[in-house]
């Protein structure tokens, strides 16, 4: 969720994203010029004709600053070769390295996807030598980020495949997972590393690779319109909660859908359950959480698809004892309670501010949001009370449940983060006394703070 929720409809334009974001791609080429050979493969101009770099020359980091203060002739990636390019079995034994680190994926794997159709698309995958050299910049330069395409490359492929699509989506889809944060290596390094939250500037500039994709694959022969479509759409959501245009559901095509579902998942699996043992199983309450912000089929299709694939219950327990999880999930009802209320009483300050704009827009931002925190009853005195009730021989009974309940609880953190960051988002934009918007942007990073230290 961002501003750019509160604009028109069509104000984002590819134009804006260009002037407003400095293509980086140079420097990430020069960072991978330390291992590896990149080299121009011809003389480089400036629009103006000026030569900036001859033929033959390693790009190195004074040549990358030099052309970030040029607007060049034509795409520098097509005047640079990398001596060591990933190739359609390099991408293979990737994914197979995948697999190999998450067992239950290789679970799912064996039990949606019986006849390799996966393997055998990689097997086939036959791209501009561009699209590789930009992945091979995205696995040196950001290997997590590069992962995750696969991550989400395969589990929207084999939800696309589970949904009897037909074959030009079924592509649309694999090419889409596999590419659709390639225009990350275009985006500032410092903002794309950057360990914390973002602001507002930083975060229009991790907005705009959705945009920024569809250009760089744009003139791509084996790239069609669907799936440039699918990448624009990844990051939008049925409820108007996403972005770059906040689309509600009838505006949207399945193949994005199913892009940002797969998407969101890897979040969790790799992200949120890496200190774990918790598996694919463990995503179901955040579905079941999330419905109504995904697309109703391609949501069943991934609970079927995990339901389907029989993983194993979870009973890990990443608190240790099980006294210290019953305490954990009392402290974090506590926690949610306050900050619920303070979300309220923001929502109620700002919603009755003298001068505002779009607060039809705001209204509508958060309305999914507050309905999740509200109607999810996690914050309740009636399961403070049960869990105050239970004692320490009843582990074996309920261990599972309060392992689901604390999952939950992770949900509804994440929940109040993106509340609070709507609600920034609209102060910032807001006609309003500015020390009344900085006592209620402080307030909303002290909601924030308070649920990051539990």
């Amino acid at each position: 969720m961002a501003l750019n929720n509160f604009k028109k409809k069509d104000e984002i334009s590819i134009d804006e994203v260009n002037d407003s974001n400095q293509n980086h791609y140079p420097s990430n080429l020069a960072e991978l010029n330390k291992k590896q050979a990149v080299i121009s493969t011809e003389d480089v101009y400036n629009e103006q004709g000026i030569l900036l770099v001859a033929k033959g020359l390693r790009i190195d980091n004074q040549i990358a600053h030099k052309l970030l203060q040029h607007k060049l002739t034509k795409p520098f990636e097509d005047q640079v070769n990398l001596e060591k390019c990933l190739t359609s079995t390099n991408i293979i034994k990737d994914f197979s390295s995948l697999l190999s680190q998450y067992p239950d994926l290789k679970i799912i794997q064996d039990t949606i996807d019986k006849k390799d159709y996966f393997s055998n698309r990689l097997q086939q995958i036959k791209f501009n030598p561009t699209v590789f050299q930009k992945l091979t910049v995205l696995k040196e330069r950001y290997p997590e980020i590069y992962y995750k395409s696969l991550f989400c490359c395969w589990l929207a492929t084999i939800t696309a495949y589970y949904m009897n699509l037909t074959e030009r989506q079924i592509n649309a889809v694999f090419i889409a997972g596999l590419l659709h944060d390639i225009a990350l290596v275009h985006i500032d390094p410092k903002i794309v590393c950057k360990k914390g939250s973002l602001d507002a500037k930083e975060w229009q500039a991790i907005q705009s690779h959705v945009l920024l994709g569809d250009i760089i694959l744009k003139d791509i022969t084996t790239v069609d319109d669907l799936t440039r479509r699918a990448i624009r759409e990844h990051h939008e959501r049925c409820d108007g909660t996403g972005y770059p245009k906040g689309l509600r559901a009838k505006y949207l095509c399945m193949e994005g859908q199913i892009i940002g579902m797969a998407d969101s998942l890897q979040a969790i699996r790799v992200n949120q359950f890496k200190m774990s043992k918790r598996t694919m199983r463990e995503c179901l309450p955040f579905l079941h959480m999330n419905s109504s912000i995904h697309s109703m089929p391609v949501y069943q299709a991934i609970c079927l698809i995990i339901m389907k694939s029989e993983l194993p219950v979870s009973v890990s327990n990443p608190y240790g004892s099980f006294r210290e999880l019953i305490n954990n999930l009392k402290t974090r009802i506590q926690k949610l309670q306050d900050a619920i209320f303070l979300i309220k009483l923001i929502i109620f300050v700002t919603f009755n501010f003298k001068y505002c704009r779009d607060k039809t827009k705001y209204h509508a931002a958060l309305s999914p949001t507050f309905n999740v925190l509200v109607c999810s009853g996690l914050d309740k005195d009636e399961l403070l009370k049960w869990l105050n009730s239970i004692k320490d021989t009843d582990e074996n009974e309920l261990l599972g449940e309060l392992l689901e309940t604390d999952l939950m609880q992770n949900e509804l953190f994440w929940q109040v983060s993106k509340a609070c960051k709507v609600i920034n988002d609209y102060i910032s934009i807001c006609d309003q006394n500015k020390q009344d918007k900085a006592h209620l942007q402080k307030l909303c990073d002290y909601v924030r703070t308070s649920l990051d230290s539990t």
